[in-house]
C-alpha cells in the first residue's frame, strides 16, 4: 500500500495523483507553494474580498440596485422577491407621474398596507 505522502498511488489499476498531506509548514497540502506565498495569497484575497464587499455596501443605501436587462429593460432590484423591468418609455412615464402618485398614496394611505 502507497504512503499518503507519495504524489502517486495505484488505485484499481490508474495512477493517481494526490496532494501532499497538511502540514504546519505547508497548510495548503501543495508542495510547489511555500507557507509565506500561501500567506501572501491569502491577505491578498482577503483585501479583494474586503475591498468587494465594501463596494457593494456602497451601490445604494436602500439596498436597491439597477440592472439592464437581457432585452435591454432596465430592472430594479430590491423591492420585493423579484426585480421590477421595464423599458426606457414606460420608467419615463411612471417617473412623470411620481407627484400623482405620491398624491394618491397620501390620499389612500388608510387603506394600504406597509411591508415590513
Amino acid at each position: 500500500m502507497a504512503k499518503l505522502s507519495e504524489p502517486r498511488v495505484r488505485h484499481n489499476g490508474l495512477v493517481v495523483r494526490t496532494a501532499a498531506p497538511y502540514t504546519l509548514a505547508n497548510p495548503g497540502g501543495y508542495p510547489h507553494m511555500s507557507n509565506s506565498s500561501n500567506e501572501q495569497d491569502m491577505q491578498a484575497e482577503l483585501e479583494r474580498l474586503r475591498a468587494e464587499n465594501s463596494a457593494l455596501k456602497k451601490t445604494s443605501a436602500k439596498g436597491l440596485s439597477l440592472k439592464i436587462s437581457e432585452k435591454g429593460g432596465l430592472s430594479v432590484y430590491g423591492l420585493g422577491r423579484f426585480p421590477v423591468t421595464l423599458y426606457k418609455e414606460q420608467w419615463n412615464k411612471l417617473l412623470d407621474m411620481a407627484e400623482d402618485i405620491r398624491a394618491f398614496l397620501k390620499a389612500n394611505d388608510a387603506q394600504l398596507k406597509t411591508k415590513e
